[in-house]
Parts: structure tokens; sequence; C-alpha cells
């Protein structure tokens, strides 16, 4: 038997939140999409044409925020960065509004492995997503966080180090460790297909639930990277040690997460062994060639 929920408010409507917000409206859900007071988004003019319900607010204003949640079974929130903090407020007013599931910001990597908890091995980010949770369920709210391992968005991107115009790749590590990558389409798609089909967790409890669009190597992207290219382009590559990027990967800043990103890459722990793909009932619509060959062209607009 499915969950009777049927609406939805998305905090963020950026990289995750767009996908979010169009599927669930494509499923027939009455969504709000939240976005900063003030916000130049580009994405807001297309989910409200798509039918979704703007609304801007203050984070730092409670009020704000009791007007975007009121009424409303779901919240799911994808916010990041500086911005990840105010969940919390999120939280409390969300609990007062009675809603009956939260879904937190914790897109990304499999945070029940225990490497996620030594605060010797990853940046101080890591630590306010478990705190986030504990705070969920000392507020005694049903929750749902899911991971998605890296955006296939990512696989080609220069923050690591690679320069899809130019065919350069700099690159700490050795690149032969498997890594989960999910299409953003793909984590929208398991998302709205988990939360109508799973059990709602009980008050203070919640669940991590697991999707997979597919698993590969660094070693493989950019080997299709190269197949794709063909004789036209010739990819060159400079490998380093990751080791410099486990000293800094406790960093708090952009460059930490970056090489916490190399150093996991590196350690094999960008893999989640399970999926709850099958659990859901949910089929990847996005395989690896495909995703290499739209992450290209993405990189090179």
């Amino acid at each position: 038997m499915g969950n009777d929920l049927r609406s939805v408010v998305v905090f963020g409507i950026g990289e995750i939140g767009r996908p979010l917000v169009e599927e669930f409206l494509s499923h027939g859900y009455s969504v709000r999409a939240v976005t900063r007071q003030g916000s130049q988004n580009p994405s807001v003019r297309s989910v409200e044409e798509a039918g979704a319900t703007i609304v801007q607010v203050d984070y730092r204003d409670e009020k704000s925020l009791e007007s975007a949640i009121r009424g409303t079974d779901i919240v799911i929130s994808t916010l990041s960065g500086p911005a990840f903090a105010y969940q919390v407020a999120l939280a409390k007013v969300a609990k007062r509004e009675s809603v009956k599931l939260f879904v937190p910001s914790m897109w990304g990597f499999d945070y029940e492995n225990p490497r996620f908890k030594d605060p010797k091995r990853n940046p101080p980010m890591i630590k306010e997503k478990y705190d986030l949770l504990e705070e969920l369920n000392t507020l005694g709210l049903p929750w749902f966080a899911f991971s998605n391992g890296l955006f296939t968005s990512w696989m080609l991107s220069s923050v690591h180090g690679i320069d899809a115009k130019s065919c350069t790749i700099r690159w700490a590590g050795r690149g032969d460790k498997l890594v989960t990558f999910t299409h953003l389409r793909d984590v929208a798609a398991f998302v709205q297909l988990a939360i109508s089909r799973i059990p709602i967790p009980q008050p203070g409890t919640g669940r991590w639930l697991y999707v997979e669009s597919f698993r590969a190597t660094f070693n493989d992207v950019f080997a299709e990277a190269q197949r794709l290219d063909g004789t036209r382009r010739q990819w060159t590559m400079t490998r380093s040690s990751a080791d410099d990027a486990r000293q800094t990967q406790t960093s708090d800043s952009e460059q930490g997460e970056i090489a916490w990103h190399l150093a996991l890459f590196d350690d094999g722990d960008g893999l989640r062994a399970e999926n709850d793909n099958k659990l859901v009932g949910f089929e990847p619509k996005y395989d690896f060639a495909n995703a290499v060959q739209e992450t290209l062209l993405q990189e090179r607009k």
C-alpha cells in the first residue's frame, strides 16, 4: 500500500532541487518550490511554468518559513554550503506544522560507512550532517535520507582537476576504485518512488535509502571520454599521489572538500556495495556511456 502524501515543499531549486520539483509535479503532487528572497535563480521561471508554486523566504525568519511549510506533507531540503545550517530552523518549523516526512540535504556518499564518522578523514561539514539527523530524532520528526554517490554531472568536473575543453587531466590518485554514480534525474525519480512506496518511519526515527545509476572507476570515465572524442582530440593526464589530498581532506574550505573527494575515491569509499533500487522498484534510465557523453557536452559549453 502506498503512502497517502500528496503535497511537498522543496527548499532550494538548484542542481538537485529542480529535478525533484519537476519529478513530483509529473506525478500530480502539489509542489512548492522555495528560493531565497531576492534570488535570481534562472530555474524559478522554469519550475513555475511546470506548475510549482514559487515561495520566497528569509531563512532567518521563522514566520517566513512557516508560510512556506504550512499545510504540506513533505519537506525536502537541498540546502548546502553556508545555507546547510538553516535546516535546523526548517526542522523545528516542520515539527510545529505537523509535517509527515522530512528529507534533509544529505545527497552524496554512504554516510553509514564508518569512514565518514572519523574526524581525521573528513571536513567539518560531515559532522554537521550527523548532527542534523540527531536534531531530527530529538524533535521527533520522521525522516528519509538519500545517498546517491557522486552526481554524474560531476564525472568530468573541473573541481577535480579535469579540463574537458583542453582534454587535460590532473588527477590525484590511482583512479582504479569503483565509484557509485547517479544521474540527477534518476535521483529525483528514486526519491519520488521511495516516498510513495516505502513505509514512513515512526516519529523521531528515519532510514537511509541508496540509489545508483551505475558504478565505474574514474579511469573508466577518462577512457570513455577519449573513446567519444576519437582521433579528433587527444586527452593527456598528469597523475600524482592522493597523499597530499589525504593531508588536507579535513580542511574547512572548498579546497578541503575537493581533497576529501579525491582521497575517498582513492580509498574506495566512493562506492556503496549495495543499493535499494530493487526495494523501491526503481530502474535507472541513465547508463555509463550516455552519462559521460552528456557530462562531456555540459563541461564544454
